[in-house]
Order: structure tokens, then sequence, then C-alpha cells
């Protein structure tokens, strides 16, 4: 017996009222991940941060995408504004 799997699309959509807040939880996530990660890797990754650069998308992804969810594979992570 074939086990036939379907692939489902889910959207939230956010809107980012403090930037500070969700930059310093993305780079909290991300150094929680990635131990070793220095400031310019999470620069790299996230942005300069407030008042500079900030990724917003890439800090929404970072907080948002689990990266692994049980009995699944995650295809993609995307953001458009």
């Amino acid at each position: 017996m074939t086990t036939t799997y379907n692939t489902h699309t889910i959207c939230i959509d956010v809107k980012v009222h403090d930037v500070t807040q969700l930059y310093d939880a993305a780079c909290l996530r991300y150094r929680e991940e990635n131990t070793e990660a220095d400031r310019d890797e999470v620069c790299d990754m996230l942005g300069d941060g407030p008042p500079g650069y900030v990724d917003v998308t890439a800090c929404l992804i970072m907080l948002l995408d689990p990266g692994t969810l049980p009995g699944c594979t995650i295809l993609e992570s995307r953001s458009a504004t």
C-alpha cells in the first residue's frame, strides 16, 4: 500500500511594531542555535541591528521557522512585505 502525503501551505500575517525587540529575540535564538557564532556572523545573518540595518525577513524566519517539525519536512521558508 502506498501512502500519499499532501503538501500544505501555512500563511501568518505579521505586523512588526518594535524592530528592536524582534532583532533582539532573533539574535538570542540565533546564538542559542549557533553557540560559536560571533557578532560578525550574527550581523551577516540578521543585520547590524538598530539603529542600523535590520533584516526583518531574516529575523521573522529565524523566530517562526522551527527548523524541524515532527512528522514533517519543511520545504521552504519565505517572507514578503
